[in-house]
C-alpha cells in the first residue's frame, strides 16, 4: 500500500530510542502550574493534585487566613499574632481563585534525589487514586460514544508524531476521560458534538459527518491541551483541516473548552507517567540477557498501543504500568517475571493481582515485538515476525 507503506500500521515512535529529556518529561507528568495559571480555579477543590510545596503553600496561606483576627477580635492566640491582620480583609475565595495561582511552581525537574522521585511518584498517585477510584469497566464497556470518528486515536497519534509519546497518550486519555465523563452525568455524546459543531461552525453533508468532524477537533483540542501541560506549543496548522471553522480558529479555545468539562481531570495520570519512573528501578532488568533498552522499547510499545483501548482506561496507571512490565518480561523468556523486588519497586503488586490486567494486555498486544494499532485490520500475515531487533 502506498508504495510499501501502510498508514494504518504507521508507528512514529516504532523502534525509536526515547533520550533521558524525554524520559524525564515523562516521570514528571504534566504541569500543575501551567494549569493553574492557564485556568485558575479553586484550591481547595484540586489541592492534592498539586506538588507538595505548592501544597504546603497553599495549605499555610489558608491557615493564616483563618488564624488571622478580625478588626473586632479582642484576644487572639499566640499562633494568630504573627498572622498579618491585613489578609483577614480578603475574601478566603478571593486568596484560593485570584492569589494562589501565581504561588505554585511545579517540582524541581533537575531534582534527581530518591527524595525527589518519591514525591513526583507520590503526586502522580494522588492523581490516579481521585479520577480512577469511580470508574469501573461495566460503564466503559456499556458507554455511549455518539458519532465519534473511528480513527479519533489515529487522529491524535498521526498529529503528535513530532514529539514524544507521552504527549500523544496523555492527549488521548484526556478523551477517554471526556467521554467517560459524558457518560457519568448520562449525558448524550452527541449533544455534546452538536455544541461543538455549532460552536466552531462544523458544517458537513450529512449530520454523522458533521458530529464526526466535531470529535476531531476535540482531538486536537486535546492535543493542544497535553502539549501546554508538557511545557510544549502545538505548531500544527489545522485550518486546512477543519476548513468550515475558518481561519480564526483557535485550537488553544477547544482545549479550554474540554477543560471547562472534565476540569482539573486534564493533570491525569497515564500508565507512560508510571513506565518512565520504573525505568531507573534495577529491579526492572534482572535476570535479564537482553539489553536494557529493548525492553524499554517494548514496554513504551505496549503503553502505546494499551492506550488507544479504551477498554483498558478503567484499570488505574499504576497497575497498567506493573502489569506491562510483567507481560513484556514473560513475552522476553525472563524467568522469573516478577520478582519480590519488581513487587516492592511498583507498588506492592503481586503477580496474582496483576494477572488479570495482564490477561486484558495479552488480548490487545500479544506480542510486544509486534505490536499493532487497535484500528489495524487483521491480515494473513500478521502472525509473521516482522520486529526490528
Amino acid at each position: 500500500m502506498f508504495g510499501g507503506f501502510d498508514p494504518l500500521r504507521h508507528d512514529a515512535w516504532r523502534g525509536l530510542r526515547r533520550d533521558e529529556d524525554d524520559i524525564r518529561a515523562a516521570e514528571m507528568g504534566p504541569s500543575a502550574a501551567v494549569y493553574v495559571n492557564r485556568f485558575g480555579g479553586d484550591v481547595r477543590t484540586f489541592g492534592k493534585l498539586l506538588p507538595d510545596t505548592s501544597r504546603k503553600i497553599a495549605s499555610t496561606l489558608l491557615r493564616c487566613h483563618r488564624l488571622a483576627p478580625s478588626g473586632a477580635a479582642r484576644r487572639v492566640t499566640r499562633a494568630a499574632r504573627r498572622v498579618p491582620t491585613g489578609i483577614k480583609k480578603l475574601p478566603v475565595d478571593i486568596i484560593a481563585t485570584r492569589i494562589f495561582p501565581y504561588l505554585v511552581e511545579d517540582e524541581d525537574r533537575d531534582d534527581e534525589s530518591v527524595e525527589g522521585a518519591i514525591r513526583t511518584v507520590s503526586r502522580l498517585l494522588r492523581i490516579e487514586t481521585e479520577i480512577f477510584r469511580n470508574i469501573n469497566l461495566d460503564a466503559v464497556r456499556n458507554w455511549s460514544e455518539g458519532n465519534r470518528s473511528g480513527i479519533w486515536a489515529k487522529f491524535i497519534t498521526d498529529f503528535a508524531s513530532s514529539y514524544d509519546q507521552t504527549i500523544a497518550l496523555h492527549a488521548v486519555y484526556i478523551i477517554h476521560t471526556l467521554w467517560w465523563r459524558l457518560n457519568e452525568d448520562e449525558e448524550d455524546a452527541n449533544d455534546m458534538l452538536r455544541e461543538v459543531s455549532q460552536r466552531w461552525n462544523i458544517r458537513h453533508s450529512t449530520e454523522a459527518l458533521q458530529l464526526s468532524e466535531a470529535s476531531l477537533l476535540l482531538c486536537a483540542g486535546a492535543l493542544e491541551l497535553a502539549t501546554a501541560l508538557y511545557h510544549k506549543t502545538l505548531d500544527t496548522n489545522f485550518h486546512s483541516i477543519f476548513r468550515s471553522s475558518g481561519s480564526q480558529l483557535r485550537v488553544a479555545d477547544v482545549g479550554d473548552y474540554i477543560q471547562s468539562r472534565i476540569g482539573w481531570r486534564v493533570l491525569l495520570t497515564t500508565p507512560d507517567n508510571m513506565l518512565a519512573q520504573h525505568y531507573e528501578i534495577p529491579a526492572l532488568y534482572e535476570n535479564m540477557p537482553f539489553p536494557r533498552w529493548l525492553l524499554r522499547e517494548r514496554c513504551n510499545a505496549v503503553a502505546r498501543v494499551a492506550a488507544c483501548v479504551e477498554l483498558l482506561y478503567p484499570w488505574p496507571p499504576a497497575i497498567l504500568a506493573a502489569a506491562i512490565i510483567l507481560h513484556v518480561r514473560q513475552t522476553m523468556g525472563i524467568d522469573p517475571a516478577w520478582t519480590p523486588a519488581l513487587d516492592r519497586a511498583t507498588g506492592a503488586f503481586s503477580e496474582a493481582q496483576l494477572e488479570p490486567t495482564r490477561r486484558d494486555l495479552v488480548r490487545w498486544v500479544p506480542d510486544p515485538a509486534n505490536p499493532r494499532w487497535p484500528w489495524v485490520p487483521i491480515r494473513r500475515d500478521d502472525s509473521s515476525d516482522d520486529a526490528d531487533y
